[in-house]
């Protein structure tokens, strides 16, 4: 191609694109006008009442929470530090720009394309203002353009100072907190004048992230966070090197203070489990003009607020408290100084996890049944060394008593023998969530992820619940602002575990609370089924959690005492057994009285031979020939085989013999078993003890005239009569002349 064609072909070229990118800019241009055509300032004046979705209680009643609260602060009652902090962080020309800062756009959307995905967002305060405040949180191309276009009409009628107090009071900063008031209040108990620097940067940090940001929920993470904005304050000129470098030495201490309304924990969670349902985020849940029905109990729940801070006065600790109805799957109550939702704290369960993991499915699997008989000493499992509480061991004992006493070494012990994914695939069908990575220590409570109180209610409330796992949830419906119906809870549920082995665990959770490490709920006037259990620091004294998980055949209840933050732990005195279940005897003494539990006709009582159970560690039938002292009744499934026990079969002499000479009498017998035998005769002169195994001989010197009539009666070594032979006689007539002639009887 010579350079004159060469010329040609690229003016062509340079006309074809221009009037190509024309068209795209026209194109452009003409679909902006179309999305946004009916879109006017006056039809979105900015809400900052942004709640207008309704929460009901079971009764229907209104129930307030943190959205629908919050305080209006106006531009002179924010701390300029605040204002500096979200400027310099979140739109640095934000004081320039008329609505949309078009170099940040351009440059963002360079960095996208060099990244090859969405790497950065272009928007300006105004625009995120728009977003909050006016349109959806829905990432398409007609949003986008809408909120360009109503940025630039705010920036029009507002001043920069109404925009940033608008912005201010209308962001979410997680843990329910809308507002920059709530967020002072909650995470600083202060007011938005008397913010410092540092926490105007902490606070500017947050809302990028706020599960992960917010120092309410990662205090290390959030300093960190804050530490970059106070250097880009510093590097865009707010503050001087000496503010800077003080402010970063600043640490961060949780207020003292506690809600003050009861039902903002419990809100919350509404607003975070919608948020789930949904699919949207949780600002979203509350402008969307929804009605959510729930199932709080309002009346229980301002008991057991005013009970844990008043009554119980812990203080030094945080704590979580969720309390369901077994019937419906609905979380009536819930109680916390968390900003977390119970959905999203995840924390080791320590022995709570012991009858969901494995002595469940061991008695699922017909392994074990209460009173079978189990080694507890000191074990090595293949390099996993565990220790029980103090390092003391029962020795032989029962399962029930293992789980009475919670011994760690035989809920390990069971998970190895019925095998680790066994274990935690019957756990996972009740409700738990578990890490491909968890291995034998998941019996003690040794997870990779930790579970959730959402996890652990779930577990119990499939053994309150007969085996039967239901979906539970703070949401009963939720129906949109048109009237449709968007979700409704399915209380349905479905069969985890087999009925009888759920109420074999019960039966034993019984136990822990009559007379096991749950025993303070002894002397409730109703059966309740409980659990503890306390996560200690290795290498310290010092406790990180604290549990009582406790279920009657109506509710089930959650109790979690700990230190959200790890960097403060409870003392050694603050156990599962302590607080936690003291907490769990005051929310259920503020119960109906329900009913006890009622035995499935699939278990039944059997009788036992206790004599091998306590001397030779078997569970066996008793048989014909158990002693009725050595009979007992325990609970038992016709799929879980047992033996009858052979042990007395032969304890009776049945070769017993008596034979003449020489004026004496011989009496002779064969033992087969380590029991005691007594030969004694009739008339009562003889009345001798034997302990040998094998013939016996014995020799009565000095036989009365006449009858001569004898028997011998078999004990155990602990005294309790086995049975007697029959009687065994001959006569003397003449002290010459002997005839031999037994006599039965």
């Amino acid at each position: 191609m010579n350079k004159a064609k060469t010329r040609k072909f690229v003016k062509i070229s340079t006309i074809v694109f221009l009037i190509m990118t024309l068209f795209i800019i026209l194109g452009g241009v003409f679909y902006f006008i179309y999305v946004t055509k009916s879109v006017k300032i006056d039809d979105f004046a900015p809400n900052m009442e942004i709640a207008t979705t309704t929460i009901l209680d079971a009764d229907k009643n209104e129930i307030n929470y943190p959205s629908n609260m919050h305080v209006i602060a106006s531009y002179n009652e924010i701390s300029p530090y605040i204002i500096n902090a979200f400027v310099a962080f979140e739109d640095k020309r934000f004081f320039e720009h008329h609505g949309i800062d078009w170099r940040r756009v351009l440059k963002a959307g360079y960095n996208n394309v060099k990244a090859g995905y969405t790497k950065e967002g272009g928007s300006t305060i105004t625009q995120q203002l728009v977003k909050n405040a006016m349109l959806t949180s829905e990432k398409t191309i007609e949003r986008k353009l809408k909120e360009m276009k109503l940025a630039r009409q705010l920036e029009k009628r507002y001043t920069k100072e109404e925009i940033i107090t608008f912005y201010l009071n209308t962001i979410y900063f997680g843990s329910g907190i809308y507002g920059i008031t709530s967020a002072c209040e909650k995470i600083f108990d202060k007011k938005p004048s008397e913010i410092t620097l540092a926490e105007g940067a902490m606070l500017a940090a947050i809302v990028k992230n706020p599960l992960k940001n917010s120092p309410l929920n990662d205090v290390e993470n959030s300093i960190q966070r804050r530490n970059i904005v106070l250097k880009v304050m510093l590097n865009e000129g707010y503050i001087s090197s000496q503010e800077y470098e003080t402010s970063i030495q600043e640490g961060y201490v949780k207020p003292a203070k506690t809600h003050k309304n009861a039902h903002l924990s419990y809100s919350s969670s509404v607003v975070s489990e919608a948020s789930h349902i949904l699919g949207i985020e949780e600002k979203e849940v509350v402008s969307e003009g929804l009605i959510i029905e729930t199932y709080f109990n309002r009346e229980l729940q301002d008991v057991i607020f005013n009970g844990v801070e008043s009554s119980l006065k812990i203080t030094d600790v945080d704590y979580s408290i969720l309390l369901a109805d077994n019937a419906s799957g609905g979380i009536t109550n819930y109680v916390s100084n968390l900003a977390y939702s119970p959905y999203e704290f995840n924390r080791q369960p320590a022995s709570t996890i012991k009858p969901i993991v494995s002595y469940a499915p061991a008695l699922n699997a017909n392994y074990i049944i209460p009173d079978c008989p189990i080694l507890d000493n000191s074990c090595d499992f293949q390099g996993y060394s565990p220790k029980n509480y103090k390092n003391i061991y029962a020795g032989w004992t029962n399962v029930r008593n293992a789980v009475k006493d919670s011994s760690n070494i035989v809920s390990v012990k069971i998970l190895q023998g019925i095998g680790v994914d066994y274990g935690k695939d019957i756990a996972e069908k009740m409700g738990l969530k578990l890490n491909d990575k968890d291995g034998l220590p998941v019996a003690l409570g040794g997870l990779t992820d930790g579970v959730t109180p959402i996890d652990l209610t779930t577990g119990y409330m499939t053994l309150a619940n007969y085996g039967k796992r239901k979906n539970i949830g703070f949401i009963k419906k939720i129906i949109d602002k048109k009237g449709k119906t968007l979700y409704y809870h399915d209380n349905s549920g479905e069969q985890a575990i087999s009925e009888e082995s759920a109420y074999l665990m019960t039966d034993m959770l019984i136990s822990t609370a009559k007379s096991g490490t749950a025993k303070k709920l002894a002397g409730l006037p109703f059966q309740v089924a409980s659990k503890t259990g306390t996560t200690g620091i290795e290498g310290s004294t010092y406790n990180s959690d604290a549990w009582n998980m406790s279920y009657t055949m109506s509710n089930t209840l959650c109790v979690w005492y700990g230190n959200a933050d790890m960097k403060h732990p409870m003392g050694e005195n603050i156990t599962g057994g302590g607080y936690p279940t003291l907490c769990a005897k005051f929310v259920l003494e503020n119960l109906n009285s329900p009913i006890d539990f009622y035995k499935p006709k699939s278990v039944k009582y059997v009788d036992i031979d206790e004599f091998m159970l306590k001397n030779y560690n078997k569970l066996e039938l008793a048989s014909e020939t158990t002693p009725k002292e050595y009979v007992r009744s325990i609970l038992a499934t016709d799929n879980y085989k047992m033996e009858y026990s052979t042990f007395f079969n032969d304890a009776i002499p049945g070769d017993l013999s008596v034979v003449t000479d020489n004026g004496e009498i011989e009496i002779s017998f064969t033992t087969s078993a380590p029991f005691i035998y007594k030969i004694k005769s009739l008339d009562g002169r003889i009345d001798t003890t034997f302990e040998a195994q094998g013939m016996v001989n014995y020799i009565d010197y000095e036989p009365k005239f006449g009858m001569n009539e004898y028997y011998v009666a078999v004990y155990t070594k602990d005294g309790v009569l086995v049975g007697e032979t029959e009687k065994v006689g001959v006569f003397n007539f003449d002290p010459g002349l002997w005839f031999k002639f037994p006599i039965l009887r």
